[in-house]
């Protein structure tokens, strides 16, 4: 069954949404057949009440049909059934998260049926829902837009003296609803430029611009708030546009969907790792100051979830500018946001590497052989960090016997991309010929240096030079 939709569908679900759907498929109106509602009590009892896994096809048929025959095209159609329900289950639960959007689509179901009286009611009532709505994103333009152009019609059948302005209120809320969706398009396109090989270039489309001019639309948060990205992405003053980002999302960050609060954090969070790229250490504190923001506003949480990922960036960004005590309370406060399939990876791995940081030595060891190494990053990283554990402590031989077990992972796996395996492999090879030069070879050292400060395709650079440089410092 694992490869049917419906059982995908279904294990995307909440817990509590699969009560609901029972009973949703229970409801007379939704005329979910009794042979359908069966075969979902099974799966909800078997599958997910008892935990027991994914069922098999004959047990869940036996349990609708009973003691009829197992017949395969039979059971596909029942999970199209079931397919088709959930669907509409998932459509209505939209809608009731949605009441802009709901009273959207009753609007035009009365002005249709000619309801005039209980149009009119709605239309009002629509309209104060509007001004009251915390979120102002281009979805809540889209609803004004939609909401001006019902007005339109209706003042027009009524013959009201108000179609004259109707109109200029219908085409006001039309150009600023493409405005804000446009100009985030936009933006993502240009962020994919900098990311992909498009085969154009990426500006401004020439109706934007003047649009973006009309004082109207310029306090729309979500126009105000892309302006910023604009400006952060079209590299003439990617400074200021910076602290004017930073400024809106304060102030008007949260008028907008978690979704596109997080992807505001993102393009903030992307341009101070480019400017750390270029050496400009500072932004490493903005970084963390960004991170810090966004977790007490919890919009980098998917589902309750912090990605282990965006869990292991702030680590590092952390230990970098030498914030040790917060790093600390911060791997272990965030333990439980961890998605369950790999919180114990990463945690254990990122505790190694805050105890690594601080040079207590004999706590990352034991850690990193907890560390499992399904994960090829993982894998990559832990390696590396014992490498460097090694390095430090002198276990020459250990360190030695390592290099060609890395290198060897490195050619042999089909996961990592050639731009990961030269870095690391060159990484291996720089580290492996400063261990072999005394500190007395300064000529040696310095070739060595700025060869990779030259080249820079290595991975943990930093580190890497400082080691060279320790060892320039010694006498032989």
């Amino acid at each position: 069954m694992k490869s049917l939709k419906v059982w995908s569908l279904l294990e995307g679900l909440s817990t509590r949404e699969r009560e609901r759907l029972a009973d949703y498929l229970a409801s007379p109106f939704f005329s979910a057949s009794q042979d359908v509602q069966r075969f979902y009590r099974f799966l909800l009892d078997e599958a997910f009440h008892l935990d027991a896994g994914i069922p098999d096809k004959n047990r869940a048929w036996a349990a609708v049909f009973e003691d009829r025959p197992y017949n395969d095209a039979a059971f596909r159609t029942l999970c199209t059934h079931l397919l088709r329900h959930v669907e509409g289950f998932l459509a209505h639960l939209h809608l009731q998260r949605q009441p802009l959007e709901r009273d959207r689509i009753l609007l035009g179901e009365l002005e249709q049926r000619s309801m005039d009286k209980h149009l009119r009611y709605v239309l009002g009532r629509q309209e104060k829902a509007l001004k009251k709505a915390p979120l102002r994103d281009e979805r809540w333009l889209r609803q004004r837009f939609a909401l001006q152009q019902v007005r339109y019609r209706f003042a027009e059948r009524e013959s009201r003296r108000s179609i004259r302005l109707a109109p200029i209120h219908a085409a006001e809320a039309l150009d600023a609803a493409y405005l804000a969706e446009r100009l985030r398009l936009t933006c993502e396109l240009r962020n994919l430029q900098h990311i992909l090989q498009l085969d154009r270039d990426v500006g401004l489309p020439e109706s934007l611009p003047p649009l973006m001019a009309q004082e109207q639309h310029r306090e729309q948060p979500a126009v105000a708030l892309y302006r910023a990205v604009w400006g952060l992405l079209d590299d003439a003053s990617p400074e200021a546009a910076y602290r004017t980002l930073r400024e809106r999302i304060e102030h008007l960050g949260q008028r907008l969907p978690r979704e596109q609060q997080q992807g505001l954090y993102i393009y903030a969070v992307n341009f101070c790792i480019r400017q750390a790229n270029r050496g400009e250490t500072r932004y490493l504190e903005e970084l963390l100051d960004l991170y810090r923001e966004a977790l007490d506003r919890e919009v980098l949480l998917d589902r309750g979830h912090l990605p282990s990922a965006t869990y292991k960036n702030i680590v590092t960004v952390g230990l970098r500018v030498g914030e040790y005590p917060w790093v600390q309370r911060f791997i272990r406060s965030y333990r439980s946001k961890l998605p369950p399939d790999k919180r114990e990876n990463a945690y254990t791995y990122n505790l190694a590497k805050y105890y690594f940081t601080v040079r207590r030595y004999d706590d990352v060891l034991p850690l990193l052989r907890e560390v499992e190494y399904e994960d090829v990053f993982y894998a990559l990283d832990a390696k590396v960090m014992l490498l460097k554990v090694y390095y430090e402590t002198g276990e020459w031989e250990a360190l030695h016997s390592l290099f060609d077990a890395f290198a060897v992972f490195l050619r042999r796996n089909k996961v990592l991309s050639s731009y990961h395996k030269t870095i690391n492999l060159n990484f291996i090879k720089a580290v492996r010929r400063l261990s072999s030069t005394p500190p007395g070879e300064r000529e040696r050292l310095r070739k060595l240096r700025e060869r990779i400060e030259e080249r820079r395709e290595v991975t943990d650079i930093n580190w890497l030079l400082e080691r060279i440089r320790e060892k320039e410092k010694k006498r032989a």
